[in-house]
């Protein structure tokens, strides 16, 4: 009987512990085998800024798994799951996807680049990405000149002035 796979993309609260994200994984490679399943993979996607806040937070961590089930257990294989994210998991788990991919699907994905992983360094960033000149230097930047202290006491005086006549 063939195997039908599926991916749970999972959103976690920014301060999730390596711990509770590995304690994830083990209940969920746990619940998976104990369908006749197995979990294919497990990756971290990284911290990300989110669209809106999610339970007060503005950034959340992504994880991606992936795993197969028989096609005879699916319907509880999905139950279950969903059971371990919305009761176990509560607390750390923000929001979650499940998503049915097939039995013939890749399992090649690209990852978007997570604030782990954004450069600190603008000119090397540049550099790197050949696009250098599109930015402005700080010293390229025009001076700003700072305002006169005496000119703005004489504009308040003249003020005051028109105030008591």
């Amino acid at each position: 009987m063939p195997n039908e796979r599926y991916e749970a993309l999972i959103l976690t609260i920014p301060e999730v512990t390596n711990d509770e994200a590995g304690e994830i994984e083990k209940l969920l490679d746990k619940k998976v085998q104990s369908l006749k399943g197995k979990l294919l993979s497990y990756d971290r996607w990284g911290k990300y800024q989110l669209a809106y806040p999610i339970k007060k937070n503005s950034y959340g961590v992504y994880y991606l798994a992936r795993f197969d089930f028989p096609e005879a257990k699916k319907d509880d294989a999905i139950k279950e799951i969903k059971n371990l994210f919305d009761l176990k998991f509560n607390e750390v788990v923000m929001r979650y996807l499940l998503s049915h991919l097939g039995s013939n699907t890749s399992l090649e994905y690209k990852r978007p680049q997570s604030l782990d992983e954004t450069p600190k360094d603008v000119d090397q960033f540049l550099k790197d990405n050949k696009m250098t000149g599109i930015a402005p230097r700080k010293s390229s930047l025009p001076e700003s000149k700072p305002e006169e202290p005496a000119r703005r006491g004489k504009v308040l005086k003249e003020t005051e002035e028109n105030i008591e006549e």
